[in-house]
């Protein structure tokens, strides 16, 4: 997170910018700003320049590059059918009065042979190595032009003038296929627009003309899109279709210039804030199609989508043959208003389906479907009677989704008694139009027919055709392709309820649609019987249920969660709706138990399995959907979907529209705050990184935990309260003290996200296996009380605040590397508040807080994978662990040093550990537990050996020797004076010392 630019908030931003577009290098710049009185270093002039001038990226790692793979793939495709011709290619200036750059910009417009797309790609790769070019769009002429592109003097006006000629709409031979530019222009109808093309573009592949390649043009959410002709047209019918398709996406028609030029894939949009890639967002590059068939189908969609009307098209009633409709192709079509107005009048259930189609199930949906297509082949009203369709995020109405069912229907009148099979109602029975075996679409044509003084059936092509109709007793509703049921996920005739979700509410629609496969009827006596156990089958399957953490989980509509609660409500309900005899408690607990012993037995998985199929998946569940993480640095936000078996939500929606020009007050106050508490730029860029981490619970490779460690008042808390709101419903607070301690405590760990604890005792902590088997991936023993016990392997992130760090036992560096210490050592008395913290904690400030912390996890993984340390942060956990392992300590303070070559006596340094513990008043480590930790710390091997040193057999140790601290240490010794008989004490250098004791041991014996 960038600090204030001192450059912007100069008077002298202007001018500084202009000397160093003039080519001024930046030290001359420097060097007249300070002349100026305005002080500013030369690395900030650069950042300032790259930043927010030419728009480079943060990350001064990545270059202006061209993507010459993804240019020379697209153009080879576009240009494949044209056989003579040359590309244009022409840098445009963003700004038009940047005069350097439209000098430089002039001399780099060129064309290339068709044939010579690898000159054209060396060309754009070498005009990018100017910099005043990195301030200019590169585009190329879409069409192919008749001659090279060049300029040419002209004296036609009596003076000399230079023009270009080559580049016009007259040097254009043909149109090698259509394209459309969808942009956004900040208007008001930005969005209703790009949905609007969204529609049609997915009408255009549900119809089979998917684009030849859609481009992402670095201008906000714009695309460019692409339609390859099997062969190029002339200007006349390409500048034709180029129109219908920019009138159907409803884009600009301009674009149908034959000289238009579009941004060139592979090159930078450089024209924004920031740098971003002109990429091909979908590449089909085979796919292309005959002119005159796109052309019609333009056609047929602009009437489709009222674009134009049905009498201004060259050739009507295709449509109706074009969809294979069997009955409205012979029958003549019912006005849609006379259908619209009527048919609720006189059938209850259509009523309510235009009303409240959130009532509608799957198979009920394609019936009327059905009934619709048969009265008139125009889709206006199914999808006027569909949009209310809301059912949340990702169960709401779409129009490609409609518009394909519309089309696969094959418009057959559905009888009453189909509909009170898939969805009963009490009105339908009771209907006098029942006892007649008809349809309501037949009660309309008739109806129809009496209005226009008819008689019969209106529309029927001959009286057999109304015998036809009348004796078809087969459901033609439902696309055939529908009623083939999918393994374990959803049989496709009947509504997909494990998108929809385990809940009660939907049990009697449950019940309704899947009644015949446990509910089994004697025809003699009309008694029916409950099958259980298909009961319970049908309900695993339609829902996905599945028991892990020793309960049963189910899909909410956006995750995973328990649902046992849910289970007696739902079959309650299931049963009240069928029979309501047996909607009893005694009874329901029954099926309770069977469902439940099913699901543990068939659809079971145990322990640390869990691991390795839940969660373990790089797919985060956000509010508003669920964000792919699967091809990095790439991400996308989908649909939710059952397939991704995730069991926890984050509590923020995602959005990555984040613009640091134009702040918002949730960026502001996350920004505030992040500079005040950790005003250090790595510590914050670590701390963000950790977040990340914590987002992505499939990622447990990095074994860390954080501490946020730090005095009171200093933003730990709040950080940790931040945390409890975006991570809610999915925190534990166990303490370092109970996970060493406390038996129970882990199992609290399975289901969390993460475990936050805001104050952290400084109690000593003894035992720290639990600690490290948490963050090491490891396989833990769960335990409850009065339950017996369990493996698994958890999936949470440590976050600790503490005033205080608490000490151990383990100076191990397998326990010193695993905490973050995240030094918050900034203090505030009075200057944030608790209204100030909840701007920290509003919908949007969570989800700038998701984003931060996902981007930053994205560079890491981008930059090597490993989660970064500060410096600052280093010299925290030395201090940490220096005060608990007094090895370290001596390392720090020069006690001993490494190296390849040296070597010290064993004796000699155990006894210098000795002299430093005691001055110290600490214990001296065992000599097996100090070569450990030697071991541990040293960059070089250490290894024990004996030589001959002074012709005595020695002890050495290899790798290490005494330091500067460690040949200062000092030993008081006993010396017996020979001359006076007495016992006096003399302080000896540590090496003096060492030299006596051997020389007084008998018989020079060894170390």
């Amino acid at each position: 997170m960038p600090r204030e630019c001192k450059v912007c908030a100069s008077k002298l931003r202007k001018e500084a910018e202009k000397r160093c577009k003039d080519g001024q290098s930046y030290r001359k710049v420097v060097e007249w700003l300070a002349a100026q009185g305005e002080t500013v270093s030369h690395e900030a002039l650069r950042q300032h320049m790259t930043q927010h001038v030419f728009g480079t990226p943060e990350r001064h790692d990545i270059e202006f590059s061209v993507d010459v793979r993804t240019l020379r793939e697209f153009l080879e495709a576009w240009f494949a059918r044209v056989q003579d011709g040359h590309i244009e290619v022409r840098p445009i200036p963003n700004d038009r009065t940047d005069k350097d750059a439209a000098r430089q910009a002039a001399q780099l417009r060129k064309s290339f042979p068709v044939s010579d797309i690898d000159a054209l790609a060396v060309h754009v790769t070498e005009g990018y190595k100017a910099a005043s070019l990195l301030r200019c769009g590169w585009y190329y002429g879409v069409c192919p032009r008749k001659t090279e592109v060049r300029r040419v003097a002209d004296v036609s006006s009596g003076e000399v003038r230079a023009r270009w000629v080559g580049g016009a709409a007259e040097d254009v031979a043909a149109y090698p296929g259509a394209w459309a530019d969808i942009d956004d222009h900040g208007g008001d109808d930005d969005a209703d627009r790009i949905e609007h093309a969204q529609r049609a573009l997915e009408a255009l592949s549900e119809t089979g003309y998917p684009p030849t390649f859609v481009v992402l043009s670095g201008g906000g959410r714009g695309r460019h899109v692409y339609f390859r002709f099997t062969e190029p047209v002339d200007v006349d019918t390409g500048r034709r279709i180029v129109r219908k398709l920019a009138e159907l996406l409803r884009s600009d028609p301009s674009i149908a210039d034959p000289a238009r030029v579009m941004r060139l894939p592979g090159t930078l949009h450089t024209k924004t804030s920031r740098v971003v890639p002109v990429s091909i967002e979908q590449s089909r590059p085979d796919a292309e199609y005959p002119g005159d068939e796109f052309e019609a189908t333009l056609d047929r969609l602009l009437v489709e989508f009222g674009v134009v009307n049905e009498e201004d098209r060259e050739t009507p009633g295709k449509e109706a043959a074009d969809c294979g409709n069997t009955v409205s192709g012979r029958w003549a079509p019912v006005p849609l208003e006379y259908v619209a107005d009527k048919l609720p009048l006189i059938c209850a259930r259509f009523a309510v389906y235009a009303t409240d189609p959130n009532t509608v199930s799957e198979p009920v949906w394609h019936h009327i479907a059905g009934t619709l297509k048969s009265l008139n082949p125009a889709p206006a009203l199914w999808h006027e009677w569909s949009k209310g369709y809301d059912l949340g995020p990702g169960r709401r109405y779409n129009w490609a989704e409609a518009q394909r069912k519309w089309q696969q229907n094959k418009g057959v009148p559905i009888k009453c008694a189909t509909f009170e099979r898939d969805d009963p109602m009490p009105e339908c029975r009771s209907c006098p139009h029942w006892s007649k075996n008809t349809s309501p679409a037949m009660v309309i044509r008739r109806l129809y027919a009496v209005e226009r003084g008819e008689r019969g059936v209106y529309g029927a092509p001959n009286e057999a055709a109304v015998t036809s109709v009348e004796s078809e007793v087969a459901d033609m509703g439902v696309p055939a392709e529908t009623k083939t049921p999918a393994v374990a996920v959803h049989d496709g005739h009947g509504p997909d309820f494990r998108r929809r979700g385990f809940d009660p509410k939907l049990a009697a629609a449950w019940a309704f649609a899947y009644r015949d496969r446990f509910i089994k009827t004697d025809p003699e006596t009309g008694k029916q019987k409950f099958l259980e156990f298909r009961f319970v089958k049908q309900l695993q399957e339609s829902f996905g249920l599945h028991h892990l953490y020793d309960t049963i989980y189910g899909f909410n509509g956006q995750y995973y969660q328990a649902v046992e609660e849910l289970i007696m409500p739902f079959i309650l309900r299931a049963l009240d709706a069928v029979a309501p005899e047996w909607a009893r408690r005694d009874y329901a607990r029954d099926v309770a138990a069977t469902l439940t012993d099913f699901v543990a037995g068939e659809h079971r998985t145990d322990g640390a399995a869990v691991y390795g199929e839940w969660d373990a998946e790089p797919y985060i569940v956000f509010r508003n959907g669920v964000l792919d993480l699967s091809d990095l640095p790439s991400f996308r936000l989908v649909d939710f979907n059952p397939s991704f078996k995730c069991t926890w939500q984050v509590n923020a929606e995602w959005r990555d529209d984040w613009n640091p020009s134009s702040q918002s007050d949730a960026m502001r106050a996350v920004d505030e705050y992040l500079l005040t508490t950790l005003p250090d730029d790595d510590t914050r860029q670590a701390l963000l990184e950790y977040l990340g981490y914590s987002l992505c619970r499939f990622d447990t490779s990095q074994q860390r935990y954080a501490l946020l460690y730090g005095g009171g008042r200093n933003g730990k808390g709040v950080m940790i309260r931040v945390l409890e709101r975006l991570f809610a419903g999915f925190v534990e607070t166990v303490t370092l003290q109970d996970l060493a301690k406390n038996r129970f405590a882990t199992h609290r760990l399975i289901k969390a996200a993460v475990n936050l604890v805001g104050d952290l005792s400084g109690e000593r902590l003894e035992d720290t296996e639990t600690i490290k088997k948490l963050t090491g991936n490891d396989v833990l023993t769960g335990e409850r009380k009065f339950h017996d016990a369990f493996s698994f392997r958890p999936r949470v992130k440590l976050w600790y605040g503490a005033n205080e760090l608490p000490s151990t036992p383990d100076p191990s560096y397998g326990f010193f590397r695993r905490p973050l210490v995240i030094p918050f050592d900034q203090r505030f008395e009075q200057k944030y508040g608790e209204e100030w913290e909840e701007r920290l904690k509003t919908p949007e400030a969570l989800s700038y807080w998701a984003w931060l912390g996902i981007s930053h996890y994205i560079m890491m993984r981008c930059r090597d994978g490993k989660l970064y340390e500060s410096p600052a942060m280093k010299a925290a956990l030395m201090d940490y662990w220096k005060a608990n392992d007094i090895v370290m300590m001596a390392i720090e303070d020069e006690i001993v040093e490494f190296g390849q070559d040296y070597q010290v006596p064993r004796e000699l340094l155990h006894l210098a550990f000795e002299i430093y513990a005691k001055d110290l008043g600490r214990k001296s480590p065992g000599a097996a537990k100090l070569m450990e930790r030697l071991r541990n710390a040293a960059p070089v091997s250490i290894t024990g050996r004996r030589l001959q040193i002074n012709g005595e057999r020695v002890n050495v140790w290899c790798g290490v020797r005494l330091g500067q601290g460690g040949l200062q240490l000092k030993i008081r010794r006993e010396v017996y004076d020979s001359e006076t008989r007495q016992i006096k004490y003399v302080t000896l250098p540590i090496t003096e010392a060492y030299k006596q004791m051997r020389g007084e041991r008998k018989g020079g014996a060894s170390a």
